[in-house]
This record gives C-alpha cells, sequence and structure tokens, in this order.
C-alpha cells in the first residue's frame, strides 16, 4: 500500500495543467488567437469555473520599455496606440475574474481606443478599469506583463506564444481549443457547451 501511495504522488502533481498565452494588442495572429477562439469560447462559459487542476493565464505585453521623465513607460511594435491598448487589457485583467476578463481583453484586442467604451459597457468594475488604464498603473500593469514574459517565456521570440506546462506548443497558437480540449482536466469545460 505505501509503494502504492509514492508512485501516486507525483502523478497527481503531473496532472496539474497550465497554460500561458502571449500577445501583443495590434498584432493580427493574436487578434484571431483571442477575436476567433478565446473570446467567444469564454463567452459561452461564462457561467463556469475551470477546473481546480487547470490554470489559463494570459499576458497582453510590450515588447519594451523606456523612461521617460523618471517613470518606465512600454514600447511596443505597433505604435503608440498598441500600448495604449495594452493598458487597458492589462487592467481589464486586475479588475476581473477570469471569463470576464478574458472576453474583454479579446474585445479591446486590435481595436482603437474609441471601441473600449464599448467593451466596458457591461463590466461592473468599468470605472476601475477607465481610471486605471490612463494612469500609471495601467503602465505599471503592462510593465509587469513585461516581466511576466521575461520570467517564464523569456525566449518567445514569436507572438502570440502559446506554452502549455512550461512548453511552447505552436498549435495550440492557431488551434488553441483543439489542442487544450485533449487534456482530460478540460473534458467538463470543453464539453459542456458546444464551441
Amino acid at each position: 500500500m505505501n509503494i502504492f501511495i509514492l508512485f501516486l504522488i507525483p502523478y497527481v502533481a503531473f496532472a496539474k495543467l497550465e497554460i500561458e498565452i502571449f500577445g501583443l494588442a495590434k498584432c493580427p495572429h493574436t487578434n484571431i488567437l483571442f477575436k476567433n477562439q478565446l473570446g467567444p469560447f469564454f463567452a459561452k462559459k461564462n457561467h463556469q469555473k475551470l477546473a481546480d487542476d487547470v490554470k489559463i493565464d494570459w499576458h497582453i505585453i510590450p515588447t519594451g520599455t523606456k523612461q521617460v521623465n523618471g517613470k518606465v513607460v512600454a514600447t511596443c511594435p505597433h505604435g503608440t496606440l498598441e500600448c495604449e491598448l495594452a493598458k487597458f487589457q492589462a487592467c481589464a485583467k486586475k479588475y476581473s475574474n477570469f471569463t470576464t476578463g478574458i472576453v474583454t481583453v479579446s474585445c479591446i484586442q486590435g481595436g482603437k481606443l474609441e471601441d473600449i467604451e464599448k467593451c466596458l459597457e457591461n463590466h461592473e468594475k468599468r470605472e476601475e478599469i477607465r481610471n486605471c488604464g490612463v494612469s500609471q498603473h495601467g503602465e505599471d500593469l503592462l510593465f509587469g506583463e513585461h516581466m511576466m514574459r521575461s520570467k517564464i517565456a523569456p525566449n518567445s521570440y514569436h507572438i502570440p506564444w502559446v506554452q502549455i506546462n512550461g512548453e511552447r506548443n505552436t498549435e495550440a497558437e492557431t488551434d488553441f481549443f483543439k489542442i487544450i480540449c485533449g487534456f482530460q482536466q478540460m473534458k467538463n469545460t470543453c464539453s459542456s457547451t458546444s464551441q
């Protein structure tokens, strides 16, 4: 009996599913991932919590930073608008539960600043997100996303970048739910309603 328990413990630890998604606010490929897959899927699942052994996190990132008047400011490959949108996305992530956050971020993704009001109109924390998105706090959150990328995906040279249990999965970058719905931990989430 004791031998069985010793073998069971490593298996249980390995059974956790950790998914990290990195994207850019104006990147056409990130737009497809968020607007065509993540947003619609989780909008249908808004009522449902992910299983305890599943962690999905997303990071809308800048690609660098610079100092302006003694403060850290994000830099983005698609210009200033991309960084402005990314700040609102980082703020939506902070002030939302998982599914509401990913739906809101998907709505903002690839858009214009004028689109943000529409994306926030039904959000219970819309004022906090609005204020955060135009503040240094939003800039700091975006910098935090940049640092997270450096820490957990330092070799991520292609965006979007999807890691499953610490390893890049290129197929998940284009067909996210085909891949993650193949994991046992996602069976209930994926099968409760059709995509």
